[in-house]
């Protein structure tokens, strides 16, 4: 809030709304408390209860004012020159779905159009940017009108890209611009099983076969099938109901669903799914190639790891 207060200041006439997600101290009185004197005014709209980040972002959708939306995640810090930035680049292409800015997660060296689903997809370096909701601005009735599909697939993690992908079409342009309207944001401490699990269903909301493809190679990569299979052993290694086997399954299909039939990827899931249902043989051979190759953090040192970082440095 200090960094948006900070920004404000440039563009008096912007509408700010604060949905409180049912958190434990009411975010009005502590708005109130620490920035009593905001320089625009304050909307905030309290869920009755907890309904998820996905769901609260659509919230932000629906009950937002104005033609352009900005969602801001709770742990960003925006800069101080980033609503005159938006501002600019709204003026510089006002027929656009949206603008995705440079970010940490998406750096963009210039300027690029995309018009059209199949022209965006084929054309993107990363998906990292647009997931990144901070970065990017959308015109509000164009996405408002793609609100089912959102809802539909909040299961992804990602329901606001969904609706972009629903929104672009075949003749809407999003812009990619090499301007920053963020600072660094907090560590990603989402565990690899849950969110490759989720943003795989992303594609499902595409019925083109080619955008579907197109979509998986942008998000599949090869390196996070380990980390998946370590997340499924830790898991495994304390769950007696057969949860972990499920999830990895189920998670590797998603994943794994384009590659050649007899990939050598496809046999070395097959083998990490025999130590997943025998995970105490598992957790043994990590922790003897730990010890052989002196590297204990082989396995952690990635912020794909997420929240099994501390359970593994303590079996470690």
């Amino acid at each position: 809030m200090a960094s948006l207060k900070a920004a404000a200041v440039h563009c008096p006439g912007i509408d700010i709304l604060v949905v409180d997600n049912a958190s434990p101290e009411p975010v009005d009185a502590t708005i109130s408390q620490h920035f009593p004197d905001f320089p625009v005014p304050l909307r905030v709209l309290r869920n009755t209860a907890n309904i998820g980040a996905g769901a609260n972002f659509l919230r932000c959708v629906e009950e937002a004012r104005g033609d352009w939306l900005w969602i801001l995640g709770d742990d960003d810090t925006v800069r101080e020159d980033s609503l005159p930035t938006m501002i600019r680049a709204v003026e510089a292409h006002p027929d656009s779905l949206a603008i995705c800015f440079s970010s940490v997660h998406d750096v963009h060296d210039t300027e690029r159009n995309f018009i059209g689903r199949p022209a965006l997809l084929a054309g993107i370096k990363s998906v990292g940017g647009y997931f990144f909701l901070s970065t990017n601005l959308y015109h509000r009735a164009s996405m408002l009108r793609e609100i089912r599909i959102g809802y539909v697939y909040n299961y992804s993690m990602v329901p606001i890209f969904c609706m972009l992908l629903a929104a672009i079409g075949d003749g809407r342009r999003v812009v990619e611009s090499p301007k920053s309207v963020v600072n660094t944001t907090a560590p990603n401490e989402w565990s690899p099983s849950l969110y490759y699990l989720s943003i795989m269903t992303t594609i499902e909301s595409l019925g083109d076969e080619s955008d579907r493809r197109a979509l998986w190679k942008l998000i599949y990569r090869p390196e996070i099938l380990r980390y998946v299979a370590i997340d499924s052993i830790m898991r495994a290694s304390s769950d007696r109901t057969g949860g972990a086997c499920f999830y990895y399954d189920q998670t590797m299909f998603r994943n794994t669903y384009y590659l050649p039939p007899f990939s050598g990827t496809r046999l070395m899931v097959s083998i990490a799914r025999q130590f997943v249902k025998a995970p105490r043989l598992a957790m043994r051979a990590m922790a003897f190639s730990a010890r052989m190759t002196g590297k204990p953090k082989l396995y952690v040192d990635r912020r794909n790891v997420g929240d099994i970082a501390p359970d593994v440095h303590r079996r470690f």
